[in-house]
């Protein structure tokens, strides 16, 4: 029996996604099963032998690894595992796929799936099971041992709002608190400038002058209106840097990460300016249940052990039912979506990269 895992494994990056795919592959080596790893951008279709397990993510080209895979007998099971919010733009692709895997692993917060039944992705909470990602400390030391004094302390976002990926950024937003704060207490590390604000672009967060920058600063901030649970929220906290959220980014009702509200320009700067007057003793509070979250909930060792009693827990086959009013909105955000398949620019992406791929696989079969 092997499992054939469709999820990015590369051991010379620490960050999502490749931290999943990393330590699921070394956790499943160590228990002695056979492993094989595949693109999920790519076209190779995987012909399993009788008993395998596929799992992994599911790409929106009908085309892709995972989902031509599917439709094959041999397989004892078949998993998706990926992110998933209530973006209509960003889910609605998986309407199909969902009822021909056995087991829907969804890296999400708690706050999607809390509120699932208020969307038209109702139906697919039956085969659904919450996942959380997870943090190797080494990779994120513990930095941010002093807090700035009040009315010096500083907030720091980092991330990307790339069209065809975590297009929900909310950076206009996050502009317009800027605007109303002051743009001397933000800084920016990405791949936009936002406001007037100090702009890193791009940081490594593996060498030492980059901790220096990391140590400066007090919360770590992100305003998105769909994102499942960004990891860089708890890279945040193992840094010792507090996080702050809105609840689009999956998590409400944890004591170490400060919610601010979806587009109240007005009470998100409220927040920010009791934050920035708070003692440094509540703050050092909040860091330590950040810690602890880090030890017992975040961490690599629990996260797999989840994951693997779900691939080999025996399930009952689910079919699940679409409304007819759900399954026409499903069809109509596919298509409307940036990530569609049939938009020209994600036609040559998708085509480039399967090539790319390709090319690399048969130069290393002939050497």
């Amino acid at each position: 029996m092997t499992v054939h895992l469709v999820y990015p494994v590369d051991f010379s990056k620490h960050s999502a996604p490749w931290s999943l795919g990393n330590h699921l592959y070394e956790f499943l080596i160590e228990k002695k099963i056979s492993v094989k790893t595949y693109q999920w951008t790519s076209c190779e279709k995987i012909t399993p032998n009788k008993n395998d397990i596929l799992i992994g993510h599911a790409h929106p080209n009908p085309y892709s690894c995972f989902r031509i895979s599917l439709n094959n007998s041999n397989w004892k099971k078949k998993i998706l595992l990926q992110p998933f919010n209530s973006d209509k733009y960003q889910m609605s692709y998986l309407h199909n796929i969902i009822n021909e895997v056995d087991l829907f692993l969804a890296i999400s917060g708690e706050y999607w799936i809390n509120n699932i039944d208020q969307t038209i992705f109702k139906s697919w909470k039956k085969k659904m099971v919450r996942v959380d990602m997870g943090i190797n400390r080494t990779h994120y030391p513990y930095v941010k041992k002093n807090f700035n004094p009040p009315g010096k302390r500083k907030f720091l976002y980092i991330g990307n709002d790339y069209e065809f990926n975590n297009y929900a950024k909310n950076l206009k937003y996050l502009n317009n608190i800027i605007e109303n704060y002051g743009a001397e207490y933000f800084s920016i590390a990405g791949n936009k400038r936002v406001n007037r604000s100090n702009f890193y672009g791009w940081l490594n967060f593996s060498k030492k002058e980059t901790l220096e920058i990391i140590k400066r600063y007090d919360f770590y901030i992100i305003v998105s209106t769909n994102d499942a649970n960004p990891t860089t929220i708890i890279e945040a906290m193992s840094w010792g840097l507090i996080p702050i959220a809105t609840d689009g980014c999956g998590y409400t009702n944890n004591a170490g990460i400060i919610n601010v509200p979806q587009n109240n320009v007005n009470e998100a700067v409220r927040i920010l300016h009791t934050l920035q007057q708070q003692k440094s003793n509540i703050l050092e509070d909040i860091q330590k249940k950040n810690i602890n979250q880090l030890e017992f909930r975040f961490n690599w060792k629990k996260i797999c052990n989840e994951i693997y009693s779900n691939i080999f827990n025996k399930e009952q086959k689910l079919e699940l039912y679409y409304t007819s009013s759900d399954l026409n909105d499903l069809r109509k955000y596919e298509k409307k979506s940036k990530n569609y398949y049939l938009r020209l620019k994600n036609i040559l992406r998708f085509f480039l990269i399967s090539l790319k791929y390709i090319i690399k696989k048969n130069i290393k079969k002939y050497i």
